[in-house]
């Protein structure tokens, strides 16, 4: 995340949307779950504190509420086929500029 939030900084466009989309089932079986998550909630941090350069970071949880710990603009869906209908509404607070100052823009699409 923290890769493509570079790459995604670099280009020339105002608004930047990074959406991360997780089924809160990570696949790391010998990993040290503490340290995920405490990385997980710096780089969601550290991508966050680069809105005013115009980064909107926005994380979806497929039936996954913990997605609301780590990201300040989330969304909770039932299932995956809520995906399409989540992401356009997000695009649209966006467009609409209201995603634009994220901390008014708690993502409940």
């Amino acid at each position: 995340m923290l890769w493509a939030a570079e790459r995604l900084g670099e280009r020339p466009e105002k608004t930047k949307l990074l959406i991360s989309i997780s089924d809160g089932m990570p696949q790391a079986h010998m990993a040290n779950t503490a340290e995920l998550e405490r990385h997980l909630l710096t780089a969601c941090k550290t991508i966050e504190a680069r809105e005013r350069e115009g980064m909107i970071l926005f994380g979806i949880g497929i039936g996954e509420k913990r997605v609301r710990h780590f990201y300040k603009n989330a969304d909770v869906l039932e299932s995956v086929g809520d995906l399409p209908r989540a992401v356009m509404g997000i695009v649209e607070k966006v467009m609409l500029g209201l995603g634009g100052r994220a901390g008014e823009a708690k993502a409940n699409c």
